[in-house]
């Protein structure tokens, strides 16, 4: 749109500056809501969650935990459980619960593929977990 008067100039100048404010908030309200998810999912954390009642452990991947033990682990950690409900809102996915084991505290380990790849390879090659085996876990906060 052009302008042809001043007054026209005074219309477009505020006209541009409500749609700029406006794309500012969708990009803010983007950055610090998690995508809406199906009902019967929810997201624990990067590594952890339910479907249908059914707490599931991602296999293979630990991510940073939410309470973790400094503020970079702890960020990292949110940003980990947004992007598991990112991809998992607008996908298909499918548990493979071939291992049949639960942890320590009762969750059963398993994999989810969507999109070609495992959950848990996504967030590695991401940068949002890292491989892991079981046993002792390496701090997130020497990194």
């Amino acid at each position: 749109m052009s302008c042809k008067s001043s007054l026209d100039c005074t219309i477009c100048f505020t006209w541009n500056g409500e749609i700029e404010m406006f794309r500012l908030l969708i990009a803010a309200a983007l950055l610090l809501c998690p995508p809406a998810i199906a009902s019967d999912l929810r997201v624990i954390d990067g590594d952890t969650v339910e479907i249908a009642g059914e707490k599931i452990r991602l296999c293979c991947v630990d991510t940073p935990e939410i309470r973790g033990q400094c503020e970079a682990e702890r960020r990292l950690a949110v940003l980990a459980k947004h992007r598991v409900a990112s991809l998992m809102a607008g996908n298909t996915y499918s548990v493979d619960r071939s291992s049949q084991k639960t942890d320590r505290y009762g969750r059963t380990i398993a994999s989810i593929r969507l999109m070609g790849s495992t959950l848990s390879e996504i967030l590695i090659a991401e940068g949002y977990g890292r491989t892991y085996s079981g046993g002792r876990r390496s701090s997130w906060c020497s990194r």
